[in-house]
């Protein structure tokens, strides 16, 4: 007998082969010159290996552990002293408009973990989302998995998909239902898509895992700089209630694997206590 018949219905569709995690496939087959010379050589996700040794050189060194970090410590969705210290991250390196306080925080385990929460608190199962086009192939997974949202495409047809002129595009999907391209949206079209996003009542989620890792490239003069949702004042803009930012180490401090995210959402406290009771 199959042992799919002792899982939930939800088990049972996890576990339908076409289900199958194709990017742990690939981890268990890389490519080495001599050991595996067969293996996938893996462009799909963006590790900065390049930083390794000079990163396990500073941890090893700065790292210390004490007895608290072997409790349960003095919260469930992150330590107070760890959301102390993000919270004045973020306010000094984002530019927050508004001072980031370590209440307005959650931490996860990773960006993913934080998506995923987002959609399980903010939709109802069917519920859309709109995301642009290109997207991180997880970022699909993420929202429909478990919360049961339905992703809506958005697509740009030759417009820039980070002027302000985009915003036009969503509200085009929206009323038929960005690891993107390297390139920062400017601060304009972030204030369209919050003024969109307040003329139909939606909530703004903005992933900032790449926000310190960006560059001038004297190739594109012209690409505007990142700015983050945080630095700019929601008022006459917004409900600040709609805005929620997600922030993580894996690529800004090139930690993958070590696991840790976060959302920030300064005003929404339903969000943050409902994200706190499911972490």
């Amino acid at each position: 007998m199959d042992s799919g018949a002792f899982l939930s219905k939800r088990g049972e569709q996890y576990a339908l082969p076409a289900n199958k995690n194709k990017l742990l496939e690939i981890l268990l087959d890389v490519w080495h010159p001599i050991n595996n010379p067969q293996g996938y050589f893996n462009l799909g996700v963006a590790e900065n290996t390049l930083m390794h040794k000079e990163l396990l050189q500073y941890v090893n060194i700065k790292l210390t552990v004490d007895g608290a970090a072997l409790g349960y410590g003095d919260s469930f969705s992150g330590s107070h002293r760890l959301k102390n210290v993000l919270a004045t991250f973020l306010t000094r390196h984002f530019r927050a408009a508004r001072p980031i306080q370590a209440a307005d925080l959650v931490v996860t385990s990773g960006v993913s973990a934080a998506i995923e929460a987002c959609a399980f608190t903010l939709g109802n199962v069917g519920d859309g989302v709109l995301l642009a086009r290109p997207f991180y192939k997880a970022f699909p997974y993420n929202l429909s998995n478990r919360a049961g949202l339905r992703p809506v495409f958005v697509s740009f047809s030759g417009e820039d998909p980070f002027g302000p002129e985009s915003a036009a595009k969503y509200e085009h999907a929206l009323l038929e239902a960005r690891e993107q391209e390297g390139t920062c949206a400017s601060r304009q079209t972030l204030i369209s898509y919050m003024e969109l996003c307040q003329e139909y009542n939606l909530h703004v989620i903005s992933d900032e895992i790449y926000g310190l890792s960006c560059w001038e490239n004297p190739e594109t003069p012209e690409a505007p700089a990142f700015h983050s949702t945080l630095s700019i004042n929601p008022d006459g803009i917004i409900d600040p209630a709609l805005v929620h930012v997600l922030w993580g180490i894996s690529k800004d401090l090139g930690m993958n694997g070590v696991r840790m995210g976060c959302v920030v959402s300064q005003t929404n406290q339903s969000l943050i206590r409902a994200l706190q009771t499911n972490s």
